[in-house]
């Protein structure tokens, strides 16, 4: 018996990556049941299955990070993103990223 059909979150998650061609950490994170992520057994079928299945996983963070100007990519990465949920996942991901790259603040002089 295969993951997706022993877990509904599974086949929701193959499903939604097969419509998008994609899913993020974030979805998968948010979507699996907690027993099945202390099983690395059963993580690498998952993730197998998502390979089988014409599906990449990808990480935003990772993204954002190595990209010399993050805020420049959100109208890029919105129009991949209908609902409100992932338009959030990735203003917020965006301003983190931002936020680590802030330079300390100088103090003002008088």
């Amino acid at each position: 018996m295969g993951l997706e059909e022993k877990y509904d979150e599974v086949q929701k998650l193959i499903d939604i990556g097969k419509e998008k061609g994609y899913l993020l950490y974030d979805e998968v994170s948010d979507l699996l049941p907690p027993e099945l992520t202390t099983s690395a057994e059963d993580l690498d079928d998952l993730f197998t299955a998502f390979g089988t299945a014409g599906i990449e996983v990808i990480d935003t963070a990772a993204v954002f990070a190595s990209h010399r100007d993050p805020a420049s990519l959100y109208t890029m990465r919105i129009n991949n993103h209908p609902d409100v949920a992932g338009h959030q996942l990735i203003g917020r991901t965006i301003v983190d990223e931002l936020n680590k790259r802030r330079l300390p603040k100088l103090s003002a002089r008088h």
